[in-house]
């Protein structure tokens, strides 16, 4: 199996990278996937299980002979675990029948760590299909690509106002959205993402699909950090303003 990472696209903390997984010819997908009558499109039903996120470059060489439990405990040892305050997720995008290669959307976050020049290794268990009751394998792994992300930083940052005092800050991106609030008077993150939403330039309000969220909420002293990523990727010219926990934030 070959693992190629043909996209990436981020900020300083956070990376949104196009994943190809190309299948051996022992396991075609031909035969494991339902092609729609209506759109002629593959199921997208196979996914990579329990990705692992690593601070340091790796090879097969090391890993070699290893369970993926193993695997983690070595890289735990060394030093190679993020700190906490990581979030990720998995996006299938397409399945190519003819060069037996599916292709997934992955995104990654560390609330404290950069993430851009260093190396980083993504660790997969294996891959699946949902049967319709439950998961069956397709490949045992575990499966190991590493390598140092580069890209541009794309992501925009807004002071939230409240008359001549700051509120505090939200970031968009066309992968994500982070808020901070330094005080509020929320019972919950339930509540505070209700407020949240997003005004686009043809006149449509809405928060764009979530492949996951994070961040940290303290009701003592109402201060909220919010991380929530998008399933695809948005398009930030076309953003007029963001609402947000009872505030107004304009694009500039």
């Amino acid at each position: 199996m070959t693992l190629t990472i043909r996209q990436v696209i981020g900020d300083d903390q956070t990376i949104y990278a196009v994943l190809d997984v190309t299948l051996p010819d022992t396991v075609r997908l031909s035969e494991l996937l339902d092609v729609s009558p209506e759109t002629g499109e593959p199921d997208l039903n196979i996914i990579p299980y329990n990705v692992q996120y690593f601070s340091a470059d790796a090879s097969y060489e090391e890993i070699e002979g290893m369970t993926f439990e193993e695997i983690e405990q070595s890289f735990y040892i060394q030093g190679k675990r993020f700190p906490s305050g990581t979030s990720s997720g998995v996006e299938s995008q397409a399945a190519d029948l003819k060069t037996n290669t599916l292709t997934y959307l992955l995104h990654f976050s560390a609330d404290q760590t950069e993430v851009v020049g260093q190396p980083l290794t993504i660790l997969i268990d294996g891959l699946y299909q949902w049967t319709g009751s439950d998961y069956k394998e397709i490949l045992e792994g575990p499966f190991l690509i590493s390598w140092t992300p580069e890209y541009d930083g794309i992501s925009y940052t807004y002071e939230i106002r409240d008359g001549k005092n700051t509120a505090g800050t939200v970031s968009l991106s066309p992968f994500a959205i982070k808020v901070e609030l330094y005080s509020s008077d929320f019972e919950d993150f339930s509540d505070f993402e209700k407020t949240l939403s997003i005004k686009f330039r043809d006149g449509t309000t809405f928060l764009p699909s979530s492949s996951g969220f994070g961040g940290s909420f303290s009701k003592s002293s109402g201060t909220i950090k919010y991380n929530r990523f998008f399933k695809e990727i948005l398009t930030i010219d076309d953003v007029v303003s963001i609402q947000v926990g009872g505030y107004l934030v304009r694009l500039k």
